[in-house]
């Protein structure tokens, strides 16, 4: 069998053969956006010697590089991809090839000696993570030389690769029904020379729906650190943040910025809804690692569907189908009765609108454990997948670090949780279990606040009042009413409920 590339895909490509991550790759490369050279092993299908060596040969052939070798070295990614998206929870290995023995030629194509060094690191703790069940989450080594001098190297050939591609679908299958394909592709370097990047862009925010480009980029990285939280990233757009505005990519490099906002309503028409994206920016140049629907909150997921309409991508039907009660009664703003109140700990990023209030925790298996017998509030540095059963159980999150595409925004968002990030002068001491806040010393069990709605962390219970819908809430409505008082086709199983008057959140 001969493995398909990604460029071959085309825009129909069956996500539960190929996997949702390569059907959008191929869905960009149909559109003509810019996409990494690779190929899917796609569900199913044994990652065979003879199989897969004859895709990397030919990847090989394209790119001029070869995988093992010391000069001109073939750097690449292996992604899993699954039948549904599954944020945070897939494995993904970044810089197979990446060689002692290849730093010189790296360090010549990235114009940096760390940022070669760093691609060793980095494969060798991947593979770690990979081969061990408890491997530590990578962090930046003080001494990059030393640390790779000091270690072994992932060799880099096809047994290797074959190997590894049968770990990841090994690990997927612990907690996944289905088979999973896996993505090999060459890698594009956000740690290459300025103005370099990783960026996760959505066409309209994922809180408000305001069209975009909304999201954030960490300039000089690859994207683990962004995606992971453990990094506080720079905006995309200069207007995003003014504090930080000479920062943004659109400050920092104006044409790429340019190129992301017609990539972004490029697959936005495709999709016929807002949608994320992954990328890298290296030396100025944009590439598509990923793209899939966004997850919304409610708000903007009302003001996304009636946006939409209105721009005839999708009609008022489409729309009405779109939206349920509850999803609705959600898009108002749940906003502290007093805005005045004190007691502030610290302001961060709006991640996740609403109000919350509850004992404060530190470690997911507490928040877990406690959440049975009352609200708690999850405050952490930052969140991993695995921390899903806490934002889970908890009533609303905060982390000190972080941005709207962390995985602690994502996973509020996907469940509704107040949540803000990136607070600023919070610490957490899990060891001695306090937080360190505000200039203040708080325990585990004190009472705590997220306004969700202001982007503040607050001691102490504050009573919270519902506020005004959306406007594009009401419209909805007004369409919903149209359709009915015409006989038209129902709007949908929520509207008789709607008549009577939207019920609040629980």
């Amino acid at each position: 069998m001969t493995l398909p590339r990604l460029d071959e895909l085309g825009p129909e490509a069956d996500p539960a053969c190929m996997g949702t991550k390569a059907a959008g790759l191929g869905l960009a490369c149909h559109l003509g956006l810019p996409v990494p050279d690779g190929f899917v092993i796609p569900a199913g299908v044994a990652a065979d010697p003879a199989t897969l060596g004859s895709a990397l040969a030919a990847l090989e052939a394209r790119t001029g590089c070869v995988l093992g070798a010391p000069s001109r070295p073939l750097v690449v990614s292996l992604r899993a991809t699954a039948p549904r998206s599954l944020p945070g929870h897939l494995d993904t290995l970044l810089a197979f090839g990446a060689t002692a023995a290849s730093v010189p030629a790296l360090t010549g194509s990235l114009g940096s000696r760390a940022a070669a060094l760093f691609l060793v690191h980095q494969v060798r703790l991947g593979a770690q993570r990979l081969e061990t069940a408890h491997a530590p989450p990578l962090r930046p080594s003080p001494d990059l030389e030393a640390a790779v001098a000091a270690g072994k190297d992932v060799p880099a050939d096809l047994a290797t690769l074959a190997a590894f591609v049968r770990r990841i679908r090994d690990r997927a299958a612990r907690h996944l029904p289905e088979p999973i394909g896996v993505i090999v592709q060459r890698m594009v370097f956000g740690n290459a020379a300025p103005p370099s990047g990783a960026l996760v862009a959505h066409s309209r925010h994922p809180v408000t729906g305001a069209p975009g480009p909304a999201g954030e980029w960490t300039p000089g990285q690859i994207g683990e650190p962004l995606t992971s939280g453990r990094a506080s990233p720079l905006p995309l757009a200069v207007a995003d943040r003014p504090r930080l505005a000479d920062q943004s990519l659109e400050a920092q490099a104006a044409g790429a910025f340019a190129e992301l906002r017609g990539i972004l309503d490029a697959l936005e028409r495709r999709f016929r809804a807002p949608v994320e994206v992954e990328l890298t920016l290296e030396r100025g140049q944009l590439f598509v690692l990923q793209a899939r629907p966004s997850s919304l909150g409610p708000v903007a997921a009302v003001v996304s569907a009636v946006a939409l309409a209105e721009a005839g991508t999708i009609s008022e039907r489409d729309a009405l189908g779109r939206i349920d009660l509850d999803t609705l009664t959600r898009a108002g703003d749940q906003v502290l009765r007093d805005e005045g109140l004190g007691a502030e700990l610290g302001r961060g990023l709006v991640a996740s609108p609403g109000v919350a209030s509850g004992r404060l925790v530190i470690r997911p298996d507490e928040a877990v454990t406690l959440a049975r017998d009352g609200a708690v509030v999850l405050v952490r540095s930052d969140a991993s997948p695995e921390d899903a059963p806490a934002v889970r159980a908890a009533s609303a999150v905060a982390t000190a670090s972080g941005g709207l595409t962390s995985h602690a925004a994502v996973m509020a968002r996907a469940l509704g949780r107040p949540c803000v990030v990136s607070v600023a002068n919070l610490r957490i001491d899990e060891r001695g279990g306090v937080v360190h806040a505000g200039g203040r010393l708080l325990r585990v069990g004190d009472e705590v606040t997220v306004d969700g709605h202001g982007g503040r962390l607050l001691a102490g219970l504050h009573p919270s009042r519902w506020a005004t819908r959306s406007p594009a809430a009401t419209t909805l409505l007004g369409w919903a009413a149209r359709r009915s008082a015409s006989a038209e086709e129902a709007p949908g199983p929520w509207y008789e409920a709607v008549r009577k008057g939207l019920r609040e959140p629980s």
